[in-house]
């Protein structure tokens, strides 16, 4: 559900929904409408320099001033990514809150965020190289019936 409102509502495509950051290593985390010190044990980066990987970024100065409080971060962007390494690469996305929690987005990624941490935390960092790759030939497979 969450995967197909976020995929609905912003521009993201939909391998960069399934591969948001839950940010459980950023410096600040999102709850209740505003950025906190993140208290978990993953936690990396300082005030000066935080680390900010996971979905739900802190706006910069530029954003701040057109009245954003919150990005959402997606932490892969295809093609644009080609050539970038570390913190470069993804996508910012200003969307706006939505008075109705319904259709929030941040409200359900909140939610996800933490039904991460509470039933399926994570002990380190995962990288890329460590995670399974989609199965790429869903057109092919000729026992689904499909």
């Amino acid at each position: 559900m969450v995967h197909a409102l976020i995929h609905l509502q912003t521009p993201a495509r939909s391998g960069q929904v399934r591969m948001v950051d839950s940010g459980e290593a950023d410096t600040f985390i999102w709850q209740d409408g505003r950025f906190i010190p993140n208290a978990g044990p993953l936690r990396q980066g300082t005030a000066r320099k935080p680390h900010q990987q996971g979905v739900f970024r802190r706006p910069s100065m530029e954003y701040e001033a057109q009245g954003a409080t919150v990005l959402l971060y997606f932490n892969t962007n295809k093609t644009a990514d080609k050539g970038k390494v570390g913190v470069a690469k993804g996508l910012e996305c200003p969307w706006p809150r939505m008075p109705n929690i319904d259709e929030d987005p941040y409200y359900w990624l909140t939610k996800l965020r933490d039904w991460q941490i509470r039933y399926n935390p994570i002990e380190r960092l995962t990288p890329w190289r460590e995670t399974e790759r989609p199965r790429q030939d869903f057109g092919n497979d000729r026992t689904s019936g499909c």
